[in-house]
């Protein structure tokens, strides 16, 4: 629960869409991941391989990231399969996610919890990956969710976190935790968490928090996807369009020198497909 200091109600936040939506995701593949680790058998081998394929393995960069590139992203989808992992993901995502996405909209919320997590696998592999020498996958949202407390708390530092702490001692508190035990790490005092990914995500929400326009590039970005892919396709449709031209072209200019029974069985399929194509396109031109 959180408290505005303008209001003097505290009350549960309503879920927004995108929180709504990756709640759901995050649940689907935990359950599909715990199926997978039940049909793996007592070796747990399949299950192994899935987890080093999609979570953040350093091993696998550094001997074939070529076939790694996704999973700074990925890895941000998978979770323990003890349910308290995705449980205290979930709690963060569901109260600092509706308070970011219901104040800055939607897409800088999605944009931030996306770089969150890009930014947490990255620091993951930097820092434990080729630093700390670590061969254990990382997996979890706990940076992009970080990211997203940490923006929000920058935002918004005087929201109170149950009815009494404000929402910025949270978020401080959390990341020098998490700092402090990063230090002890590379004394291999403590082990078994993430927490250079979790750094990751703070830093890219405090800067997000701090330069809101950041939120609207990061989001822009994102939402220009479809808009960029669909201008790729228009350009590869129009450059197949003129080669396909420039073939009927030379090839009704060989008909014209050498006639018809100059063309070869592979020249005269060629000219057929491009005729039934002209006029399958101008039977859509006058039915429309």
């Amino acid at each position: 629960m959180y408290r505005d200091p303008a209001t003097t109600t505290t009350q549960f936040p309503s879920l927004t869409p995108w929180v709504k939506r990756l709640l759901l995701l995050n649940l689907a593949i935990w359950l599909g991941s715990f199926v997978l680790y039940l049909a793996a058998g007592e070796s747990k081998e399949l299950y192994i391989a899935f987890i080093r394929r999609f979570g953040v393995s350093p091993e696998l960069w550094r001997t074939e990231p070529w076939f790694a590139f996704w999973q700074p992203l990925t890895y941000a989808l998978l979770h323990d399969i003890g349910p308290r992992h995705l449980l205290f993901n979930s709690l963060s995502l569901y109260f600092m996610g509706t308070l970011l996405e219901s104040g800055r909209g939607s897409r800088a919320f999605l944009g931030v919890y996306v770089a969150g997590a890009l930014a947490g696998g990255l620091a993951y592999l930097v820092v434990d990956g080729f630093l700390l020498h670590a061969t254990a996958p990382c997996i979890g949202a706990s940076g992009a969710c970080l990211a997203v407390l940490v923006a929000a708390a920058v935002t918004w530092p005087m929201v109170m976190i149950f009815g009494a702490i404000p929402l910025w001692l949270v978020a401080a508190v959390l990341v020098a935790m998490d700092f402090a035990y990063l230090l002890l790490s590379f004394d291999g005092a403590v082990g078994g968490a993430a927490f250079s990914a979790h750094l990751g995500g703070a830093l890219l929400g405090f800067v997000a928090g701090k330069r809101p326009e950041f939120l609207l590039g990061v989001s822009a970005w994102f939402a220009e996807i479809p808009e960029r892919c669909a201008r790729r396709r228009a350009q590869r449709a129009a450059a197949a369009a003129s080669a396909r031209s420039a073939r009927v072209d030379e090839l009704l200019a060989k008909v014209s020198r050498e006639g018809l029974s100059a063309l070869s069985a592979a020249e005269r399929k060629d000219l057929e497909a491009a005729s039934r194509e002209m006029g399958e396109r101008r039977r859509r031109e006058r039915s429309g």
